[in-house]
């Protein structure tokens, strides 16, 4: 990546599932961040600090969390260079989510989760972030907030970019690498001269 570069590929996926710790009947959120084909580069996985009401108010908080760390990211990125011409898309699969972050309207069962609401309106109308709509089935986010089966899982970690079969090609012997920018070359199988007693 060079400065100066356009990183309008930034995309963030986040979900939500609900009630599902079945002690407290707390739900899960869980988001991943992309840059376009080249992969995940973050994620987290939280349990969330309410009980949600409806799948709607925990997509939203998923979406709060989310868009709290893209409000972050977006001026990072730009202060070490980086540009961007349009808002960040916050893909979600919950279509009364989305309609209800870019909507105008407020009802009455909305009440008690209003500033999350407003939180992402206001981005919204500012243009930091967007709120596309995604199946199910292409919702990478799912993977960080609830259990699958196999074929499940292994079919979000391959949408993810996460791929176990890479393991076999990591060499058995250490090998000395070179970063950019530094001089030396490190090589992992010295140790260092001061052990802890």
């Amino acid at each position: 990546m060079k400065k100066n570069q356009n990183l309008d590929c930034l995309t963030l996926f986040a979900d939500a599932d609900l009630a599902g710790d079945q002690h407290d009947t707390k739900s899960t959120s869980g988001w991943c961040a992309h840059l376009g084909e080249s992969g995940m580069f973050d994620w987290k996985s939280k349990k969330q600090t309410c009980v949600c009401q409806s799948s709607c108010e925990a997509e939203i908080f998923a979406s709060k969390e989310c868009t709290n760390y893209a409000v972050w990211l977006r001026p990072a990125l730009a202060m070490m260079g980086f540009t961007f011409t349009r808002a960040t898309p916050i893909a979600q699969d919950n279509a009364s989510a989305i309609a209800t972050c870019t909507g105008t309207k407020h009802h009455s069962r909305q009440r008690h989760f209003r500033m999350q609401i407003n939180l992402l309106r206001d981005c919204c109308n500012r243009r930091i972030t967007s709120y596309p709509w995604v199946p199910t089935k292409q919702m990478k986010g799912d993977l960080f907030n609830k259990m699958h089966g196999p074929m499940d899982h292994e079919r979000l970690c391959k949408l993810n970019g996460i791929y176990a079969e890479e393991l076999k090609y990591v060499p058995d012997e250490p090998t000395m690498i070179q970063l950019d920018g530094w001089h030396d070359k490190i090589d992992p199988t010295k140790q260092h001269s001061s052990q802890r007693r």
